[in-house]
């Protein structure tokens, strides 16, 4: 089982590849057979999407026309058995303006040493 500093480090690895569009560092976050769930407080629940593949299909489709620059920021990790939760601030700027997108909780089930999401599940408090 994965300790909370290999927890971490993976949510650290996931939020660092979609700052980067690190498509290659994204996938390896998730197993092969990993599912990504999006609900969108007022607005419509996105997914699952079934396996590391489809994750990043769906994930690059939605980040790589954007313009602006993202910084994922995931904090107050805590680790209940094989599952972990975090804090999502999201921050973009653009055109010199820097805002909070949105926030949210990550729900996502850890497996192996290496700390590998096999389910992800994100509540945003509002449409980003």
């Amino acid at each position: 089982m994965a300790d909370y500093a290999q927890v971490s480090n993976a949510f650290a690895r996931y939020a660092s590849a979609m700052d980067d569009n690190d498509y290659e560092t994204l996938r390896s976050v998730f197993t092969e057979d990993a599912t990504f769930t999006v609900d969108i407080t007022g607005g419509p629940t996105v997914g699952p999407y079934e396996s590391a593949d489809a994750i990043v299909e769906f994930i690059s489709g939605t980040t790589e026309d954007q313009q602006d620059q993202r910084r994922h920021v995931i904090t107050n990790v805590r680790l209940e058995g094989d599952t972990a939760y975090g804090i999502l601030s999201l921050f973009v700027t653009a055109d010199g303006e820097l805002t909070v997108q949105t926030t949210g909780v990550y729900k996502v089930t850890v497996v192996g040493e290496s700390a590998r999401f096999s389910s992800m599940y994100l509540t945003l408090d509002r449409p980003y």
